[in-house]
């Protein structure tokens, strides 16, 4: 996948375009007025599953966009491939759902919108129990869809992860996946977090923008800092578990910055705990 780093006038020119966006943007998530947003976007990618003859493909987000710089190893880079980031994001997490749920008899992906990574899951993992949960009634249409057009093991359910359903219950030897998901919560995580040390799944795994962890160094990477604090996306949450790691209700495996993201910030930061007994 050929790319080039931005410099000079181009990487100027990106750079003034990001301080732009930052001052001008109004965006907050987890308002109303996202929230019918997100339920507009979903069915229209529904929509575009069925007019596709239920190609997955269609499930693509509408937030991958194309032909514009991304995020790679704290610089600007632009490709001839339209896809580079949504198709080295799948790569990655590929090798992330083989190394952690490989042994996971049941895998559930809070928050799974379009249902282009239970596809993927499907796809390596034919024989296991997916389910996929999100607040938008189109999303659970689109995961009947799969399993019916495409014979995947997946059940849709509703699931709001600000106000969790303390009675939905997961099934033993269990693994948990979040992607651009607990983004959308800002700070309001902790309930979350609480049902899921009282489930007691085997692994949780999130790849999800961590502020934290930009390095103020570097300009681009205190661009989407900038960025991520001024939408409100999730803040407190790798400091929270780092708590909860020290004082063993917790067991914190992984925390691995991959270095990719969109113009505007880097979604790909990956967080594996597990609860302790």
């Amino acid at each position: 996948m050929p790319f080039r780093i931005l410099d000079g006038k181009e990487r100027d020119s990106a750079i003034l375009a990001q301080l732009k966006r930052i001052q001008q943007d109004t965006q907050i998530v987890g308002t109303e007025q996202r929230t019918q947003t997100w339920q507009n976007g979903w069915d229209e990618i529904l929509q575009r599953f069925i007019a596709s003859g239920y190609d997955t493909r269609a499930l693509r987000p509408q937030y991958f966009r194309e032909r514009i710089p991304i995020r790679l190893h704290k610089n600007f880079v632009l490709s001839e491939n339209p896809q580079l980031e949504f198709e080295l994001g799948m790569q990655i997490k590929e090798r992330i759902f083989q190394s952690y749920f490989s042994d996971i008899d049941s895998i559930y992906e809070f928050g799974c919108g379009t249902g282009y990574n239970l596809a993927a899951l499907a796809e390596l993992f034919p024989q296991k129990q997916l389910y996929g949960l999100d607040f938008v009634p189109a999303a659970i249409e689109i995961l009947k869809l799969l399993a019916e057009k495409k014979g995947y093991h997946i059940t849709g359910g509703f699931f709001n992860i600000k106000k969790p359903d303390m009675q939905y219950t997961l099934k033993p030897n269990s693994g948990i996946y979040t992607s651009a998901c607990l983004e959308q919560v800002s700070d309001h995580f902790e309930a979350f977090l609480q049902y899921l040390m009282a489930q007691g799944p085997k692994i949780c795994v999130h790849l999800e923008p961590i502020a934290e962890l930009y390095d103020e160094e570097n300009l681009v990477d205190w661009m989407a800092k900038q960025f991520h604090c001024k939408r409100h996306y999730l803040s407190g949450f790798y400091p929270r578990l780092l708590e909860l790691n020290s004082v063993g209700k917790i067991e914190l495996l992984q925390v691995q910055r991959l270095e990719l993201g969109n113009f505007n910030h880097e979604a790909y930061t990956l967080i594996v705990w597990k609860p302790k007994s």
